[in-house]
């Protein structure tokens, strides 16, 4: 199931990688293949305020290069990925 909840939410707090800034929404697409986990990071994004951090925790395989090609054409900034038994984690600086 694909969710986008507040950072807040105690279960996928419990899943963000230790030690990574909190993001101030994160979108679940684990078992969605591209295009739909960048898909659910735009639309995400186009909620957020400048400056805000996006969590997105995807398993395809191809997400790592989706999520550069993604920020770097949309002005948005890759701070962090990691790939933790198979679930990629990334957290992204919304663009001006």
């Amino acid at each position: 199931m694909t969710t986008q909840e507040t950072f807040e939410n105690p279960d996928l707090r419990r899943l963000w990688p230790a030690g990574w800034p909190r993001p101030d929404v994160l979108v679940d697409a684990r078992g969605l293949e591209c295009p739909l986990p960048v898909l659910l990071a735009r639309t995400a994004l186009r909620d957020l305020r400048s400056q805000s951090r996006l969590g997105v925790a995807a398993t395809d395989d191809h997400a790592v290069l989706d999520f550069e090609a993604f920020c770097a054409r949309g002005g948005h900034a890759l701070e962090e990925w990691l790939e933790v038994e198979g679930v990629y984690w990334f957290l992204l600086r919304r663009g001006g």
